[in-house]
Order: C-alpha cells, then sequence, then structure tokens
C-alpha cells in the first residue's frame, strides 16, 4: 500500500508491505457547512443562552477580540472579516476594534505569521495587541481560584467595553477540550497562574498513563478544565464564537452565546469526530496533518497521544512531524535529564515549568513503547526525550518491520484529529 502523508507543508510518500494488515483509520467525517458565512450569521442571530450580541454593544468604547495564535487553525482570513463587518453593520466601525492575541506562554509572531494567520484584510482594518504573560504592567490581579490559581488577566481585555473570544475548538489531551475559557485563561494569562493550572495534571495524575488519559476530550469531573473555569469566571467574556473545523479544515459548525454553554456544544459536535475504542496495532504510523499541527514538538505530542490510544502495549510508533518552530518551549528539554517519571514528577511538583506537563506525558509514553520521529529535530535533541530519530521513513519502516514482527498497522493520515473516543 501506498500513501502520502503530510509534512509541513509538503507530502510524503511511504510505502507499507503487502503482506501486512493494513488500516487507514481517519476521524469520522463532518460535513461542512454549505456557508460559512451563513452559519457563522445564523450563529450570531440566534445566540445560545445568551442576549444578541448587537443588543449588548455599548454605543462608544473599545470592543476587544480575543483570537488565537498560529498554533490553532481558525480559518481566520476567511471568517475574521465576515464578523468585523457584522459589527460594522451593528454600529461598532473599525476604529473601535482591537484583535487581542491570546498567546498563553507561546512566542509572539513575527509580521509574516500575523499576515498568513489573519490575512491582509484584518491587519488592514484593525490593530493587533499581543498579549505577553510576562508583562507584569499589562496584567490585572483578580484573585486566585479555590485550587490556589493566581488569575492576572490582560489590561486591554479587562478595560473592553466588550469582549467576544472567536476561536476554534477541539480536543485537548489535558484541558479536555481547546478553545472556549482557554482563549482568556491560558490565553490572556499570567505567566505564574498559567503554570500553577497545568501543574494539576501532574499533580492529579501522578505521571500515571492511565489517569492521563482520563483528562483527554472530557469537561465534567475535570479538575483543570473546573480551574480553567473557575478563573475565566472572575472576568467572562460578553460573548464567545465557537468554530468546529472538520478534517478538512472546513467550518463543520459555529456555536456563538454564553461563553461556556456555547463552547460545550461544540465540544458535543468535535466527540462526534473521535474513532470507537477496539483493536490495537503493532505499528501506528501517524502524520500529524501538517502545518500548524506539527510547528513544533508541543503540538506533535498531541498526535503522539493519539497514536499511543492505538498502539499495542509494547508496540512502534512512526510519527511525521516537521517541526519548524523546533521544541516549542525553551524548558522542555531539561526534564529529560531525570531518569524516570517517578523523579521528574517529584521535580515538576517543586519547580513546575511550562509544558512540563507534556514532558511527563512523553517521556511516560517513551517508555511504554517504541516512539520514532521523523522531523527537522537535532537528532541529539529527539534521543533525549527518549525518541528514535528517523533519517529515512522508508528505509526506517523497513527496518521496523524486519526487527519487530510486524503483522498489524495503522495509518492517521490526520493524527492531530484522530482520536479515540474516551473511555
Amino acid at each position: 500500500m501506498r500513501v502520502s502523508l503530510k509534512y509541513g507543508k509538503d507530502k510524503l510518500p511511504v510505502t507499507i508491505p503487502d503482506s501486512l494488515t493494513t488500516q487507514i483509520i481517519e476521524p469520522p467525517p463532518l460535513p461542512a457547512v454549505d456557508s460559512p458565512d451563513e452559519a457563522i450569521l445564523a450563529a450570531l442571530q440566534n445566540p445560545i443562552a445568551s442576549p444578541a450580541l448587537t443588543d449588548t454593544l455599548p454605543a462608544d468604547g473599545e470592543v476587544a477580540i480575543v483570537v488565537s495564535d498560529k498554533t490553532r487553525s481558525c480559518l481566520y482570513p476567511e471568517l475574521l472579516p465576515l464578523f468585523l463587518n457584522y459589527l460594522n453593520a451593528s454600529g461598532v466601525p473599525d476604529k473601535r476594534m482591537v484583535l487581542l492575541v491570546a498567546y498563553g506562554a507561546h512566542k509572539s509572531h513575527s509580521e509574516a505569521e500575523n499576515l498568513r494567520t489573519y490575512g491582509e484584510e484584518v491587519l488592514r482594518r484593525l490593530r493587533l495587541v499581543h498579549h505577553d504573560c510576562r508583562d507584569a504592567p499589562q496584567l490585572f490581579y483578580l484573585g486566585r481560584t479555590r485550587r490556589g490559581t493566581e488569575v492576572r488577566l490582560n489590561r486591554k481585555y479587562l478595560e473592553a467595553v466588550a469582549t467576544v473570544t472567536f476561536g476554534g475548538v477541539g480536543v485537548h489531551y489535558f484541558a479536555g477540550f481547546g478553545g472556549g475559557r482557554k482563549m482568556i485563561f491560558p490565553g490572556l494569562a499570567s505567566e505564574e497562574g498559567i503554570l500553577h493550572n497545568h501543574r494539576i495534571f501532574v499533580e492529579a495524575t501522578g505521571g500515571r498513563l492511565e489517569p492521563m488519559r482520563r483528562f483527554k476530550a472530557r469537561l465534567d469531573n475535570h479538575p483543570l478544565h473546573d480551574d480553567l473555569t473557575e478563573a475565566v469566571a472572575m472576568a467572562p467574556p460578553s460573548f464567545s464564537l465557537n468554530v468546529c473545523l472538520n478534517e478538512a479544515q472546513k467550518v463543520a459548525g459555529v456555536f456563538a452565546g454564553d461563553w461556556q454553554e456555547s463552547h460545550r456544544l461544540a465540544c458535543e459536535l468535535v466527540l462526534r469526530t473521535c474513532v470507537p475504542r477496539g483493536q490495537k496495532y503493532d505499528l501506528v504510523i501517524a502524520s500529524c496533518g501538517g502545518y500548524p499541527k506539527d510547528i513544533n514538538l508541543i503540538q506533535a505530542h498531541k498526535t503522539i497521544d493519539n497514536a499511543f490510544a492505538l498502539v499495542k502495549t509494547g508496540g512502534t510508533i512512526v510519527v511525521l512531524a516537521r517541526c519548524e518552530d523546533g521544541i516549542g518551549s525553551e524548558s522542555f528539554l531539561r526534564w529529560f535529564d531525570y531518569p524516570d517519571t517517578a523523579t521528574m514528577r517529584e521535580a515538576l511538583l517543586s519547580m513546575y515549568t511550562m509544558n512540563g506537563g507534556t514532558a511527563l506525558a512523553l517521556k511516560a509514553k517513551a517508555a511504554a513503547c517504541d516512539i520514532h520521529l521523523y522531523s527537522g529535530l537535532e537528532e541529539k535533541d529527539v534521543e533525549k526525550m527518549g525518541l528514535q530519530p528517523v533519517g529515512d521513513v522508508q528505509e526506517a519502516l523497513a527496518r521496523i518491520v524486519a526487527d519487530r514482527n510486524i503483522r498489524s498497522v495503522a495509518i492517521l493520515p490526520e493524527g492531530a484529529n484522530t482520536v479515540v473516543s474516551p473511555e
């Protein structure tokens, strides 16, 4: 069998011997809406558990539109202009709007990345404000959650007369689902607050794989999600616009209105794309699905996590992830100085750094199966993470098949979106 798998902005041909039992596994398809423009307008005109946005907009003052960064696809160049026009027709000119980029702790965009992420028209019409989780004067203290998470949020967001979150919704391996409340916290939060919230993943799971899996694709009985919700409830957005994309990166659903209820309904639609639990395979070959899902190792870990749910204990995973932006975290690699998950967990609990939970989750998976990575990362960095670097995918597959008595193979062309149904 010969398949073409996405790798960055390119495609890579891969051939699997016909002697092996091979299954291509893709998310159940979500049909695209007939017209994204009509879907957004319908959602805005029929909000969920909320007054219409146009009924609540003050006559003057700044409206902040909170958007995701380059790591979260939401078709902004296509969809944002329609929303801006809608606000114009409701009496809000472009000069009263600001686009607030919810980076969380991610790196700020270059001008070229702004253009690629939001489009020329949006950049021409609106002023961009880039959140910086380490810029103390830009943040205002609101309090602490019951779990002790500091809540400091972006002043521009807090000072706006109306705030709208506009982002995509997808499964997240430790927050349950992305989008919605995550656009405010951690999107517009302080570094200290983000670290404390993410640390919950380490505390609650103990570095063990089974508890980790219970954090994924869930909202109920979820301590990290509950902490996020409590934080955002201190300064909730006026309105939320949640977009669900299908495997072809087309709009499959739009849910607008109350920041919690509209997001929950979007999550329910996303759950329909989960793969049923069942057979596991000797070998799983997974593409992240190309850019931006494989923009860095942190994002590629979502695909590794999805592939791990489909591989047999002690099996083999081969991941294709370009990682053009490298690891995606300055502190990530140093966690692999610890020899095992137990010592890493103890260190994380005493001095948690950004993406520490991801490091722990990756180390646990690498201890349970063989993970091979074809990427643009340096071999020494791949090896330090407990992964095996791949120089030539076809040669690596031939060696794996010969050495490990492979009989069953699963291919994930859209690995970042191929989520096994939660238990």
